[in-house]
């Protein structure tokens, strides 16, 4: 120290920290502010408008069709929720209502705009065929067409394994996979159920009938009933033998790719309350048409958020995979295996939603 003064020196070791200190800021000022991109499969703004079920190999694959203005769709394993690919439904630039057609397992139509598709492979969510390699491939496309914008029923309508589009000369056409073009469509495979039924019935897939569930003779309950097929005349349901008892409030669990209710052998799958009123849990059951209850589980068992139930099934060997979600607002899908002999919960994975 120097007399009739002071110097304070900071010490060393302090300067040093110092000094990294401020480094450190000056590499995360950047991000100040910031957050990170929302996932779009797990936030609580968004819902998804399709969910696809794509068979590839050994695996089955849910496909989800996001209600996110850019269309986004999200190819997940239905077993371990795995992500195995993300992409969007049709070009950024595109202009006008896209349409997203029936598919054909993995292979998905899609309308962008007036004058623009794609081919979509799900299990890679991307495009294997596009408008402009299809015009290219065919000269009758070259003075400009227009797409079919009908409403798709996802629930109605059979697989569309053909895009019809309409030609500047007033013909239509219809485009393959393989980008050909032909001037009448080519059968498709047979398609379930072939008729419809009234809107407060459901189709069976194994035979040519609506079921219904109507009140039980004993006063418990409703039972299962058969009802006309539309365009019949009037006339009542039809109790389907003679039911031990009735289930309380029941409806149907669908299929995942149209109105008729899952079916096996005579069995369905039916949800239904276990009392009347509080307290009362919501079961799945399977049922047989002679009323012989198989098994019951809760809907708690069957890993879906509260609130949630599951809707439809699909039948995969002998597994059958449930989809707990609420059909009105598509917040939450819960992809759940059953063993189907007995009820046995395999696996559950929440592949949209919110945590």
């Amino acid at each position: 120290m120097a007399e009739g003064g002071t110097t304070d020196k900071i010490p060393g070791p302090l300067l040093y920290g110092v000094a990294a200190v401020l480094v450190v800021i000056s590499v995360l000022w950047p991000l100040v502010g910031s957050s990170p991109k929302a996932d779009p499969l797990h936030t609580s703004n968004t819902s998804y408008q399709h969910a696809f079920i794509v068979l590839d190999g050994d695996r089955t694959l849910v496909a989800l069709v996001l209600s996110d203005d850019s269309k986004p769709v999200a190819t997940l394993d239905s077993r371990t929720g795995e992500r195995v690919a993300m992409g969007t439904l049709c070009p950024p630039t595109t202009q006008g209502r896209i349409t997203v057609h029936q598919p054909q397992n993995q292979w998905l139509w899609v309308s962008c705009g007036p004058s623009d598709f794609v081919l979509l492979d799900l299990i890679t969510a991307t495009p294997t065929l596009t408008a402009s390699e299809v015009t290219t491939k065919n000269p009758e496309l070259a003075a400009g067409f227009r797409l079919d914008h009908r409403s798709v029923s996802h629930d109605v309508d059979a697989p569309t394994h053909e895009l019809m589009v309409k030609l500047h000369d007033g013909r239509t056409a219809w485009i393959d996979m393989q980008g050909g073009l032909a001037f009448a469509p080519s059968p498709g495979e047979p398609w379930q159920p072939g008729y419809f039924c009234w809107p407060e019935h459901t189709c069976s897939t194994e035979r040519k009938e609506c079921l219904g569930l109507g009140p039980s003779p004993s006063g418990q309950g409703m039972v299962l009933t058969s009802n006309r097929i539309h365009g019949e005349r009037q006339r009542p349901g039809e109790t389907l033998a003679e039911w031990p008892a009735g289930l309380l409030r029941p409806g149907f669990v669908k299929q995942p790719t149209n109105r008729c209710a899952f079916e096996r052998e005579g069995g369905y799958l039916l949800l239904h309350d276990s009392a009347a009123f509080e307290p009362k849990e919501a079961l799945l059951s399977l049922v047989d048409r002679d009323g012989t209850l198989h098994w019951t589980r809760r809907t708690a068992e069957l890993g879906a958020a509260e609130g949630y139930e599951p809707r439809r099934a699909e039948l995969v060997g002998d597994e059958v995979l449930i989809f707990s979600t609420n059909e009105s607002h598509r917040k939450h899908l819960t992809a759940t295996w059953l063993d189907l002999k007995t009820g046995e919960v395999r696996s559950a994975q929440q592949l949209f939603g919110s945590p």
